[in-house]
């Protein structure tokens, strides 16, 4: 018996806390396109002429996810190919549960927006993104499959250098109040490599809060600087340790009344359910201010 193909996945970079990697978009706008990125489950999905085999981003398969998609997605016009994609329930918890658990599924969205020849499944595949797009799409047209069977479409990146980046993330807001994840901005001409590329760069909304600093504690890799900085979210103590420079490192833990009780506006992804800050970088001491947010 032959070695199944387990695919490897092409991940993006996230944008959002690392925002001066926009530059590599800005150096070459016309190069660069955006799509909407879907809060869900990425699943990879191998097409062979007699069966199909789904596959996580880590490389598990799901038989209980081929068993539905076999009903939806005309796979046997899709034989060759991997098609890769993120399946999506009502949000992502439900998506997991939909996905891992017990009962059938029954109506869950599949948003595809790249398809790879099967042999590439391991090693790179040097087509352009662009040339991609549009097999995928040209499949698409010929198999007509369910309407939880969706191509994600892309549109150009355009604007000036000194405007596209407030654009981008704007309206990465934007799809983040519709209910999606945000979007990722993908190069064009991009091969598809197996790993985390810079040719593909997630951009999601951020949240700000200004917080009080109630402690800090010390680095456990590099004693004698801080490590984080405790704030209170609103009833919930939370670490921030990112954001900070190493000067600021040194100042802040050889004399912690420089920020200890001090307002701190501090970025973060989302709130967990317990209260927590996903994410979250130090921005700045708000000097200007007396009151924490909440």
């Amino acid at each position: 018996m032959s070695k199944p193909v387990i695919p490897i996945p092409m991940l993006p970079t996230d944008l959002t806390l690392n925002e001066n990697l926009i530059e590599v978009v800005l150096n070459d706008l016309k190069d660069w396109c955006y799509e909407t990125k879907i809060d869900g489950f990425r699943i990879m999905t191998c097409c062979y002429p007699d069966h199909i085999e789904c596959y996580t981003r880590n490389g598990n398969r799901v038989e209980k996810l081929e068993h539905y998609l076999i009903n939806h997605l005309n796979w046997k016009l899709f034989s060759g190919y991997i098609v890769d994609g993120e399946v999506f329930d009502t949000d992502v918890r439900k998506t997991a549960s939909t996905v891992r658990g017990p009962n059938p599924i029954l109506n869950l969205y599949y948003y595809i927006f790249d398809l790879i020849p099967i042999k590439y499944a391991e090693i790179n595949d040097p087509t352009p993104l662009i040339d991609r797009k549009k097999v995928l799409y040209d499949l698409f047209r010929k198999a007509s499959p369910s309407k939880y069977m969706i191509a994600i479409k892309y549109r150009r990146v355009y604007g000036k250098p000194d405007t596209v980046k407030d654009q981008l993330f704007e309206l990465a807001a934007k799809m983040v109040d519709r209910g999606y994840e945000g979007i990722v901005i993908k190069k064009l001409h991009s091969p598809y490599e197996h790993k985390r590329t810079l040719d593909w760069l997630k951009v999601k909304k951020l949240y700000s809060l200004d917080l009080r600093c109630v402690g800090v504690v010390e680095s456990k890799s590099h004693p004698g600087i801080l490590g984080v900085i405790q704030v209170d979210a609103c009833g919930t103590i939370c670490n921030v340790g990112t954001g900070f420079t190493y000067e600021q490192r040194l100042k802040f833990w050889n004399n912690p009344k420089l920020i200890v009780g001090k307002i701190v506006e501090v970025r973060f992804m989302e709130r967990t359910p317990a209260g927590k800050l996903r994410m979250p970088v130090f921005v700045r001491i708000r000097d200007d201010k007396q009151h924490p947010d909440c």
